[in-house]
């Protein structure tokens, strides 16, 4: 007999009917991937299987792709031919997918979803360990590590830009609300964002910070003396 247990992901979609029945258990899955279609007898014979501490469950085509990432990810509809999924081990941006596009999203993080996703999407959120947002973006700039966004730096800046960060977000003094205005950003930290009085409505309001935003006085800026 056959034991499945402690995996990430389990997946039974090439399971034959005599091979279902010589497995005694499924436990501590992280996603349980089924065939999509089986056969009447084997559809019997995966029901029969004792499932335990499954935290999420799909049904797939044979050869719907399944794709791990991690870290800050982009997730657009190239990564959901034959209708797939992906599962993210950290923040993810989630855009440039039609309405017609069909998959599922793993998210063990937070997700930031393009704003036009918000009513008319057929991906399929199996489960977010996270923050979920809605933001008007185009591209993606990703950062491993804290960040100071200056003047400088958003004048050189697309517009509509995401910002991911696996740190801090910092704002120099030199950022005016008439420039965020302007290039339009979106900020995502999974730690804090700090910034001064001037710019902080056009922060709290389009960004994403797991531990908040923190306003403070910059007349003695210090990108060091951020805490």
């Amino acid at each position: 007999m056959t034991e499945y247990k402690n995996m990430a992901i389990c997946d039974l979609r090439n399971v034959t009917l005599e091979s279902a029945a010589e497995i005694e258990s499924i436990t501590n899955i992280a996603v349980l991937v089924y065939p999509k279609n089986p056969s009447p007898e084997l559809s019997v014979a995966l029901t029969k299987i004792p499932v335990k501490n499954v935290a999420a469950t799909i049904y797939l085509e044979k050869d719907a792709p399944i794709a791990q990432r991690n870290g800050s990810c982009e997730i657009s509809a190239k990564d959901f031919s034959s209708g797939g999924l992906v599962i993210c081990n950290g923040t993810a941006a989630i855009h440039k997918i039609a309405p017609e596009t069909e998959g599922s999203i793993m998210c063990n993080g937070s997700a930031i979803f393009h704003k036009s996703l918000r009513n008319d999407c057929k991906i399929n959120m199996l489960a977010l360990n996270g923050i979920q947002s809605y933001a008007d973006f185009e591209e993606v700039r990703q950062y491993e590590s804290k960040i100071v966004v200056d003047k400088d730096m958003l004048e050189l800046m697309e517009e509509k830009m995401l910002i991911l960060s696996e740190g801090k977000i910092i704002f120099a003094p030199d950022v005016s609300m008439d420039l965020l205005k302007a290039k339009k950003p979106f900020f995502f930290s999974k730690e804090k964002i700090v910034c001064n009085n001037e710019i902080s409505a056009y922060i709290k309001l389009n960004s994403m910070a797991e531990e908040g935003v923190k306003v403070r006085d910059m007349q003695e800026w210090d990108e060091e003396d951020d805490d």
